[in-house]
């Protein structure tokens, strides 16, 4: 197992030239390819620089790329329009839509020991591998595998064997990731290159994949500058790739704060963010910098509902924001939860369990619908005319005499201690 190029560091910068430099000098490695699938971010993760790789990939193979998979996990397809935004530069008669209830076939189980283990007993049920019927066709000769390396709330960061298990895997597989990774981790795991979901999937990728010829391309961004800048690229087919680009994205996309924070402002675009099912990043990205007692406030004129499709916004409004004691053991009690671990692990991420104060300020949510799932309602008219007339990205500014952390978009960067 090769890493074929690890190029980067925080104060890096690769542009367009020396990407395509970069990504010829690896792929050069590989040797001639006749039947190339790529496995690529969608639709909401643009700003992973997936593009750009691809447009190169494309540029090296030409007709030898023959398949471009987008790995959707729980979001929905991509459109006609997604596609030719974020991948511009590839032929759209490429792409193929992963439908997990249709395109994917048994793969096998992990067994419950090597889950055990890998887990520190916590978990110790068998984990069911289910994936794309392209991946194991076994009909290409390459498989590439892009996406970007950044903190996640689940995984502790994301990339890599991730795009395969939960990107393009089925509903039994995302249900036991989601599961497990809910009742095996009771601490925050954003940051963290090694969790037990990630052991898993390690394990997993040795039990099952070890045939397949695939090679993970990992950009690390950073985000702090409007567009972003790519920092960061590692290619390769072995975890030490993927353990080189956690190290630069840990340096690029985290941020280390000198003192617990009273009170934060996260300003979530309407563009972006119209569900809390996504806001939540607000309450993910900034709770390990959060003070005892601290406020966030949230701002999302975009919000009109809580969960991305009608049932798990049902789950959520019923359930709502409890600590982490009370929903494991409703999951446990209650069937409909149990049998939906994705929202059972969003509920626990939104929950301060008691420790901060949330204050949702939502475009169309009311204050009856906040409340109800334990938050704090704001009005975000007001909030917005409060604020100052030129505001920063990220840094600290002043509101009715007091000073408040403002954040322009949580998205890829984690704040901590």
């Amino acid at each position: 197992m090769t890493t074929f190029l690890a190029h980067g560091s925080a104060a890096n910068e690769i542009g367009l030239d020396q990407l395509h430099e970069l990504i010829q000098e690896a792929l050069d490695q590989l040797g001639e390819r006749a039947r190339v699938l790529a496995v690529v971010p969608d639709a909401t993760r643009g700003s992973s620089q997936a593009g750009l790789v691809m447009a190169e990939v494309y540029r090296y193979y030409q007709r030898g790329l023959t398949d471009v998979l987008p790995a959707l996990g729980t979001h929905r397809p991509m459109t006609n329009y997604d596609i030719a935004k974020l991948y511009p530069d590839i032929p759209p008669e490429l792409f193929r839509e992963h439908r997990g209830d249709f395109d994917v076939i048994p793969v096998g189980e992990l067994p419950a020991s090597v889950v055990s283990e890998a887990t520190g007993g916590w978990y110790q049920q068998p984990w069911p591998v289910e994936m794309n019927r392209l991946i194991l066709a076994e009909e290409h000769d390459l498989i590439v595998v892009v996406g970007q390396v950044s903190p996640h709330e689940l995984v502790g960061m994301s990339g890599c064997n991730q795009a395969l298990f939960m990107g393009i895997g089925g509903k039994n597989s995302l249900d036991a990731a989601f599961r497990l990774a809910a009742f095996s981790e009771p601490d925050c795991v954003q940051g963290r290159p090694q969790t037990a979901l990630r052991r898993v999937f390690n394990q997993a990728q040795e039990y099952f994949l070890q045939h397949l010829p695939i090679v993970f391309i990992m950009t690390v961004v950073d985000e702090s500058v409007p567009g972003g800048i790519l920092r960061g690229l590692v290619i390769g087919d072995d975890h030490d790739a993927f353990w080189q680009a956690c190290r630069m994205s840990q340096q690029v996309n985290r941020t280390r704060v000198a003192s617990p924070w009273e009170r934060v402002i996260v300003d979530l675009t309407a563009e972006n963010y119209s569900t809390v099912w996504r806001g939540n990043r607000a309450i993910q990205r900034t709770r390990l910098a959060l003070a005892e007692g601290a406020e966030l406030v949230i701002l999302g004129d975009g919000l009109h509902t809580f969960g991305e499709n009608a049932h798990r916004d049902h789950l959520i409004r019923r359930f709502g924001y409890r600590s982490r004691e009370r929903l494991l053991e409703l999951a446990e009690q209650d069937a409909d939860l149990y049998a939906e671990p994705a929202v059972l692990a969003h509920l626990l991420q939104g929950s301060s369990e008691g420790r901060f104060r949330v204050t949702y300020c939502p475009g169309s949510l009311t204050r009856a619908e906040i409340e109800s799932v334990g938050y704090h309602y704001g009005d975000v008219h007001e909030w917005r005319r409060r604020l100052p007339a030129e505001l920063p990205q990220t840094d600290w500014i002043n509101l009715d005499g007091k000073q408040w952390y403002y954040i322009a978009d949580p998205s890829l960067r984690l704040w901590t201690l």
